[in-house]
C-alpha cells in the first residue's frame, strides 16, 4: 500500500507557506514523525531542516511540545512541517524536496526489512 502525504501550498501577503503531514495509517511504511527541525531547547521548534534519513529516524528524538535539552539533541523529529519561503521563492521546489525525501526514506526502510539469523552453538 502506498504511503500518502498531504502537502498544502498557501500564498500569504508576500510569501508562500508550505505545510506537509504524513497521513496516519497502520499499513504505512513511513512513520509520521519524519520532519527534522532544529531544537531550540524551548517549547517552540527552530528552523525546518528536511526529511530525516533512516539513521536519523533511529537516532533523533521526537518533539512533543515539551523542552528537550539542546546538548546531545541539536535536531528533533516532528509530525508536521510548516515552512515560510522567502519572498520571490516558489513552493514547487520545497514540495519536490519533501516528496523526494519521503521517497528516499521509504526506500531505505524497505531495504532494511526484517532479518533473522540462525546461530548454531
Amino acid at each position: 500500500m502506498p504511503d500518502s502525504v498531504i502537502i498544502t501550498k498557501t500564498y500569504s501577503v508576500d510569501h508562500w507557506i508550505v505545510s506537509a503531514e504524513v497521513i496516519a495509517d497502520e499499513h504505512n511504511v513511513i512513520p509520521q514523525e519524519v520532519f527534522i527541525y532544529e531544537n531550540t531547547g524551548t517549547v517552540t521548534l527552530g528552523d525546518y531542516q528536511g526529511v530525516c534519513s533512516f539513521e536519523e529516524l533511529q537516532r533523533l528524538r521526537v518533539w512533543d511540545g515539551s523542552i528537550i535539552p539542546v546538548f546531545g539533541n541539536r535536531f528533533v523529529r516532528y509530525h508536521r512541517v510548516e515552512t515560510h519561503l522567502l519572498p520571490g521563492s516558489t513552493p514547487d521546489k520545497t514540495e519536490s524536496l519533501i516528496v523526494s525525501g519521503l521517497s528516499s526514506l521509504k526506500a531505505e526502510l524497505l531495504s532494511e526489512g526484517n532479518a533473522s539469523t540462525i546461530h548454531t552453538v
